[in-house]
């Protein structure tokens, strides 16, 4: 019988007691990942071709440095860890910590490194960490390096590089411009010494390699909003992680018709009541767009506001005059906001949005992304007596007129979050959106004819297309070209970086750390395994128990068996050391033995994912190193195999793939004959009771009586093989009983399970192991 002791922060402190997991971060300032390709950089190809890799992941703007780095390392947008500019003005580090902290935290033993080139990364972000240090070039950075992995023994290192930042400064980002291709190079080089030394280092740690970059660039620069400046990359290479390549995760839809707007062309909301938000409510409004390459002054796509003056009370997003780029404008009177975004004269379709929280920030996204950022705190009451019109503002009568098309209008008394624009930039509404009970508005402009047109929204009030101030008929445009949205709820981001070392490291994201990121690749954390084991050897069908032989002779040992007969363990497994006194105990709970516990793939059941050594006891049930407790093992997250082995009968694995979840026990009973089996006859069943196949002394996977390599000739040749009625005591592989003695002939003998596994009746049959 089993019981749970242990807290979950022990049980993380203990996964981590046992770390193998390494990890290596090197953060290479200011690299364009489509440089990074263009570039001779042999040791990045390799790191990125052996493992995940992105190179269209995302940054959110502003693009700068201590921005970049801040969210990478506390895993957190600037929204919460305050950092918008090299300042670190407003700095929330205490309330959003970088990730060594949170190590720390969980594990004092562990051993972070922080070498960096630009020194705020250290003097302001990093906590927690052993070594801090700061150098002047990135060939010392390098050399750092190399000499803590020779002479120290870190868990999670990380490496800042500055040059490749300096050589876009100098001469620009691209992937054109040879002395910031040539940068890369360098780096490259610089790598190389650093990556061998982590190949030297002992073979039972095993090392994620992260590389990554804070932003991108332009030609003229980084710090802005366009799609250069916020894209970055991201390459993982490690034990576990197959080759892949990740792109972004975009949405495309083409609607069948659109509205198009002329001069005299308006469409006007019904009722503008729903829509005039005063002083404190959220909103949020969407809108999709196609503009010509052209167009005079600054029309309007939606507004309810008299556009002749920003300061007016309302909102409207707009057209700039200059630029070929769109605006969003809220004033109440006295005060102002006005956000830019980029250009719009492609005669593409565009997404635009804007969200409005009233109390914090005035946030616009194009096509998916956010662009930028104002307090809106500030802003009063936006409320006024205006129409809520598209093609026009609030008047009607703004003298510049819209030559262009909208679409999919959609207003929301929520500031949306940022990830839920994104997400549904380019999707169809539906009850499936998260905030669909906030959606007081929208108007698709998609019925290709007449001109009135639906508000989806129950009860909400139609719109009316006019010309020339009277009701008429809409002008539409028979459409084929698609709007293109990036969905950041699926494309890898910067803040994914923290979340994916805590997955290599099997450390469970807390919910309370908030983080924004998720893991880049399959996640491990503790979870708790509810299985039951029974070993045919020594079962007994009359007391429905295994017999502890071996325990009361005391000859089981102390730690682990497996390691040292070669077993080969995996993710966090191998050396584990039972408590003291475990092996006193009596009755159903005595020890019998240790077994191995494996996860395998779900998809490729021949990979072996994780591993652990555990205890198992009488009853059948399997233990943790307290003799106790339900074992809490390090396992990858989702549907997979589970498996048990053991040192001298055959494994067995469970026939579909079971669901690892940190919140849930992951249950597998394989005493039961209902609970289905990988293979066939993968155990035996007697009395209702199912029990591991015994006799494989030479551990290779099969069981047989006669013949070359067979399992019966160790048991002779260990007891002398000259009197076969002698007996050894030991804890052996020969002894397949397990009451402690390796016998050959007589009562109780080892050499006669070995017969009943292949059968009895025919000497030559085999008995193989259905662990693929």
């Amino acid at each position: 019988m089993r019981s749970s002791l242990f807290s979950l922060c022990c049980l993380l402190s203990c996964a981590l007691q046992a770390q193998k997991h390494k990890v290596l971060i090197i953060g290479i300032d200011g690299c364009r990942g489509d440089a990074l390709v263009a570039a001779n950089a042999p040791h990045l190809d390799s790191l990125a071709n052996s493992g995940f890799r992105t190179f269209a992941a995302n940054t959110h703007p502003p693009t700068w440095s201590g921005t970049g780095w801040s969210t990478m390392l506390t895993g957190v947008w600037e929204q919460k860890h305050g950092v918008v500019d090299n300042s670190f003005a407003n700095q929330q580090f205490t309330a959003w910590p970088h990730f060594f902290s949170r190590l720390s935290n969980l594990n004092p033993s562990l051993n972070l490194h922080s070498i960096a080139h630009w020194a705020p990364i250290n003097t302001t972000i990093t906590t927690g960490a052993d070594q801090e240090l700061n150098v002047a070039t990135d060939q010392a950075v390098a050399d750092a390096a190399v000499s803590v992995l020779q002479n120290g023994d870190p868990d999670v290192l990380f490496l800042q590089f500055d040059d490749v930042d300096h050589a876009g400064h100098l001469s620009g980002y691209g992937t054109t411009v040879a002395p910031y291709l040539a940068s890369i190079e360098v780096v490259d080089q610089q790598l190389g010494p650093v990556l061998n030394t982590v190949k030297q280092r002992p073979s039972n740690e095993q090392w994620l390699v992260l590389v990554t970059t804070d932003h991108g660039g332009n030609l003229s620069g980084h710090g802005g909003i366009t799609f250069e400046e916020q894209r970055t990359f991201t390459l993982a290479s490690g034990p576990g992680i197959d080759p892949y390549l990740r792109l972004a995760d975009r949405d495309t839809s083409v609607a069948a018709t659109s509205l198009t707007f002329a001069t005299g062309r308006h469409v006007r909301v019904a009722s503008a009541s729903p829509y005039q938000f005063g002083s404190a409510q959220d909103f949020t409004v969407e809108c999709r767009v196609k503009m010509p390459a052209s167009w005079s002054a600054d029309p309007v796509f939606v507004g309810n506001k008299n556009w002749n003056s920003g300061v007016n009370p309302g909102f409207v997003l707009s057209t700039n005059t200059s630029g070929g780029t769109w605006k969003f404008n809220i004033g109440d009177g006295v005060d102002r906001i006005d956000l830019t975004g980029l250009p719009i004269n492609d005669g593409q379709w565009h997404h635009l949005a804007v969200t409005c929280d009233r109390n914090s920030e005035a946030r616009i996204f194009q096509d998916g992304l956010l662009l930028r950022t104002a307090n809106m705190s500030a802003i009063g009451s936006i409320t006024n007596a205006l129409q809520l019109c598209f093609g026009q503002d609030g008047t009607t009568t703004y003298g510049t007129a819209l030559t262009g098309s909208v679409a999919e209008v959609r207003i929301w008394n929520s500031a949306l979050p940022i990830e839920t624009v994104s997400a549904w930039s380019g999707k169809t509404l539906s009850s499936a959106h998260p905030n669909s009970a906030d959606l007081i508005g929208h108007w698709a402009l998609n019925e290709g004819l007449g001109g009135t047109h639906a508000n989806s929204v129950l009860a909400a009030p139609s719109a009316q297309h006019y010309v020339a101030g009277s009701p008429a008929a809409a002008s539409w445009t028979a459409n084929t070209l698609p709007l293109i949205t990036t969905d950041l709820s699926g494309t890898p981001t910067q803040a994914d970086m923290v979340p994916t070392v805590f997955a290599y490291l099997c450390i469970a994201n807390d919910p309370a750390w908030q983080l924004d990121g998720r893991s880049l690749i399959p996640v491990c954390a503790p979870v708790e395994v509810d299985a039951s084991f029974f070993l045919g050897g020594p079962y007994d069908a009359n007391s429905g128990l295994m017999a502890d032989g071996i325990r009361a002779a005391s000859l089981l040992p102390a730690t682990e068996p497996y390691s040292g007969l070669g077993y080969d363990h995996s993710m966090l497994g191998g050396g584990e050391v039972a408590a003291g006194g475990v092996f006193a105990q009596t009755g159903a709970n005595a020890i019998v033995d240790w077994v191995v516990v494996e996860q395998r793939s779900g998809t490729d059941p021949r990979r072996v994912l994780a591993s652990k050594g555990y205890l198992v006891q009488r009853d059948g049930d399997i233990v943790d190193l307290d003799g106790a407790s339900m074992p809490r093992m390090p396992l990858i997250l989702g549907t997979h195999h589970l498996a048990v082995h053991h040192r001298n009968h055959l494994g067995a694995m469970s026939a579909q793939p079971l669901n690892f979840s940190f919140a849930a026990t992951t249950m597998a009973n394989f005493t039961d004959p209902a609970f289905p089996l990988f293979g066939t006859e993968a155990m035996r069943t007697q009395g209702g009771v199912r029990t591991a196949w015994p006799g494989d002394t030479t551990r290779d996977g099969e069981v047989k009586y006669t013949g070359g390599g067979n399992d019966r000739d160790p048991i002779l040749s260990f007891i002398g093989g000259l009197i076969p009625t002698l007996t050894i005591p030991g804890y052996q592989l020969q002894d397949i009983n397990m009451d402690g003695l390796v016998k050959y002939t007589g009562a109780a003998n080892d050499r006669d399970q070995i017969l009943l596994t292949i059968g009895g009746a025919v000497p030559t049959a085999v008995r193989a192991e259905q662990v693929p």
